[in-house]
């Protein structure tokens, strides 16, 4: 495999009126564990394990077979593009990476999938209201993962949110999705600290929140922002940096960040 393969590949296993009086349980009421999914998620010929898979001699050749047919990909519903790029098999080992954006950037370059669902005019409001569905404490599930369907709950949420930071669905949300979506970023992050998940499952919602935040120019974060070197490259990447002799880690700027966001979903 080239270097900047290996590289993606072992890195990832990857509102403004919402009131914080309204978010009083773990879990939204209407999300549950088995959902109904698309019928026309594309189903992947060649996976892992199989013995053409194991023939491969060159992450090129992985890259070509999990192209979809142009064909197929096009007369598709935007949940089945969806489901289709999160199940894509070469997502199957993916666990950490230096930097969450730039995984998502990989994948939009590489994968026609992506390029066909970054395309889709219903993007926001379909993943908005799958994201609502999603409970995080869901041990048995039909969620789409890079595993397939039915992996841990926490690699599909992480999934999902990798999307919704990015301004092409940010950029065309309506005021009533921004409210849905405030209210799910604090549901999660909140569920994430009762749990002590680890920093890299609760970055993903903290992460939407900062630029969601950013993207209506609440002046008290644009403040926070240009004043914080780890908060800016955080925003920008996805990172979690730590300057050498500072004791400003994760869990304090994680506070901070969500501190500022339930101020600006008050303030509407």
């Amino acid at each position: 495999m080239t270097n900047r393969f290996l590289l993606i590949l072992f890195g990832f296993i990857i509102l403004s009126s919402c009131k914080k009086d309204e978010i009083k349980d773990t879990i939204l009421p209407e999300c549950e564990c088995f959902i109904e999914t698309a019928t026309d998620t594309y189903t992947y010929p060649i996976r892992p394990g199989s013995e053409e898979w194991e023939s491969f001699t060159s992450s090129e050749q992985m890259v070509e077979v999990t192209q979809v047919p142009n064909t197929i990909l096009e007369n598709m519903s935007t949940i089945g593009v969806y489901e289709t790029c999160v199940e894509n098999p070469l997502g199957l080992d993916l666990h950490l990476v230096d930097s969450p954006q730039r995984f998502y950037d990989y994948l939009v370059s590489t994968f026609n999938s992506w390029q066909e669902l970054i395309s889709r005019k219903d993007l926001s409001s379909t993943l908005i209201d799958r994201y609502s569905m999603m409970c995080p404490d869901c041990e048995g599930n039909n969620y789409s993962s890079w595993s397939g369907k039915g992996g841990d709950v926490q690699y599909s949420l992480v999934s999902i949110e990798l999307i919704l930071t990015q301004d092409v669905v940010l950029n065309n949300i309506s005021k009533s999705q921004c409210d849905n979506l405030g209210k799910l970023i604090m549901n999660n992050y909140e569920y994430n600290n009762s749990i002590n998940q680890s920093n890299f499952f609760k970055l993903f919602p903290v992460w939407i929140a900062s630029r969601v935040m950013l993207k209506y120019d609440y002046p008290d974060y644009v403040k926070l922002e240009a004043e914080n070197e780890q908060i800016s490259i955080f925003n920008q990447t996805g990172m979690l940096l730590q300057k050498v002799g500072s004791d400003y880690d994760a869990d304090k700027m994680f506070k901070d960040i969500m501190e500022k966001f339930e101020s600006f979903l008050d303030s509407e």
